[in-house]
């Protein structure tokens, strides 16, 4: 007859683990000796992941915002969107109610686009950010009125509209081309990604006139821009964006078009 002690018992559990338990009952060691072969030269990290130079020295939200939207940006912005409310003045019976904006201004909204970002308030109307009976934003209300607001969403313009058409040949993107292709340069110059990365499509809820505008019903949204993101899996920082269905043709590595 043979009896087994409970002792017995743990060091047989304890020999099917593929480790051992150290003196300090903490660590493990691998009873599995680790591979030998050599770490192929596309898989060796060369660069500490993290800040890089760009952006190691900014200070504050606003100097970081500012390294993404730069003043050549904002003033492609403002000249072009200058430009469209130009053409619009004629349609306003009060000067002042179709004034032309400044880098200040943009500034302005683009903080107040962002803020509404960090409030989660997408789902609230323009009237309901403005509303001064305790509801609403106080921000919002100090920095511009709800009318000026709700005019440079409309009037906004990122592109030159006299080679608009040509372009347009070629890239259905073309209106925002230029600022698109400048911000994620941004991304890319401030940041090096952790080893894991993710490259996965993400629907831009959005319903307004757009021929490569999709429908996905089991994205949240439904209907949008669908965009391809490569994302650090550790710290979720958007390293690159691409959109592929805005091509008349497909774009390969070095930039030159082949038809689809």
């Amino acid at each position: 007859i043979l009896i087994r002690s409970k002792k017995s018992d743990t060091e047989e559990e304890a020999s099917d683990l593929p480790f051992f338990i150290g003196k300090d009952k903490l660590t493990k060691w691998s009873k599995i000796a680790p591979p030998s072969d050599r770490t192929r030269a596309e898989n060796i990290m060369t660069h500490l992941p993290g800040p890089k130079t760009a952006v190691k020295e900014l200070k504050g939200a606003l100097e970081i915002l500012k390294h993404f939207f730069d003043s050549e940006m904002l003033k492609t912005i403002v000249e072009c969107t200058n430009k469209h409310i130009e053409v619009e003045k004629e349609n306003y019976t009060r000067e002042r109610n179709a004034k032309e904006t400044d880098v200040v201004e943009i500034q302005a909204l683009i903080s107040l686009l962002y803020l509404a970002g960090v409030l989660k308030s997408s789902r609230l109307n323009t009237e309901e950010l403005w509303n001064n009976n305790g509801t609403g934003v106080e921000q919002f209300r100090l920095t511009m009125s709800k009318f000026r607001f709700q005019f440079l969403l409309q009037q906004l313009r990122f592109d030159d509209i006299a080679t608009r058409t040509e372009r347009r040949k070629i890239d259905k993107l073309a209106p925002i081309r230029d600022i698109f292709d400048s911000f994620v340069g941004k991304c890319k110059v401030a940041y090096t990604p952790f080893h894991n990365v993710t490259i996965d499509e993400k629907l831009e809820a959005f319903r307004g006139r757009c021929s490569f505008r999709q429908y996905i019903p089991s994205k949240p949204n439904r209907y949008g821009l669908k965009i391809f993101a490569l994302v650090d899996s550790k710290t979720f920082y958007t390293n690159a964006l691409l959109s592929l269905n805005c091509f008349g043709t497909k774009v390969t590595d070095n930039c030159t078009r082949v038809p689809t």
